[in-house]
């Protein structure tokens, strides 16, 4: 097997996990120190699992993980400042009497 990534918690794993499958890659985790018993009773783990692959599914692996689960262009803060602006309420509008 191939490492592939660490991840953080749960969520990541079994995403991860569907989209393989979907995708006939196998994959193995390992988790890291206690990480295990800290999935099972928090759902995530400070010490991260490493995820797995065949070395024959490699870069097919690591091309659907780079689409998924990377952000190559984040959105830029003027962008993301100008979307937040307009899906605040706007103050200056009063609420319409009936």
């Amino acid at each position: 097997m191939t490492f592939l990534a660490t991840v953080d918690d749960n969520i990541e794993i079994e995403m991860l996990r569907e989209v393989f499958e979907n995708n006939n890659i196998t994959l193995m985790v390992k988790h890291r120190e206690t990480g295990e018993f800290m999935m099972i009773s928090a759902g995530m783990s400070m010490f991260g699992s490493d995820i797995y692959v065949n070395e024959d599914e490699y870069d097919r692996a690591i091309e659907i993980y780079n689409a998924y689960f990377n952000i190559d262009h984040p959105i830029p803060d003027d962008v993301l400042e100008e979307l937040a602006l307009e899906a605040a309420p706007n103050p200056d509008e009063s609420e319409t009497e009936e």
